[in-house]
């Protein structure tokens, strides 16, 4: 009785069924164009895979971030010794 109670309070709350669509949408359109899948691929791919393909996207974007950071602070730091 408590699995239910916990859904049929998620259910009647229309804003986090709206977002938790939004993002599963999201996520699925994004590991479409990052692996090069169709969406039947994507959409009969287990659970545990597709979540897992998420944390690594996400992580892989992380490290882009960083390493883009790194390299900017590297430029800047070269642009300012050669203005010395």
């Amino acid at each position: 009785m408590i699995w239910w109670k916990t859904f049929f309070e998620w259910s009647t709350r229309p804003n986090e069924i709206t977002t938790y669509r939004k993002y599963l949408s999201e996520n699925i359109f994004s590991l479409m164009e990052l692996m090069k899948l169709q969406y039947h691929d994507v959409i009969f791919m287990p659970v545990k895979k597709f979540l897992d393909l998420i944390k690594w996207k996400n992580d892989l974007e992380q490290e882009k971030q960083k390493l883009m950071k790194e390299h900017e602070s590297k430029i800047k730091s070269s642009q300012r010794q050669k203005r010395k």
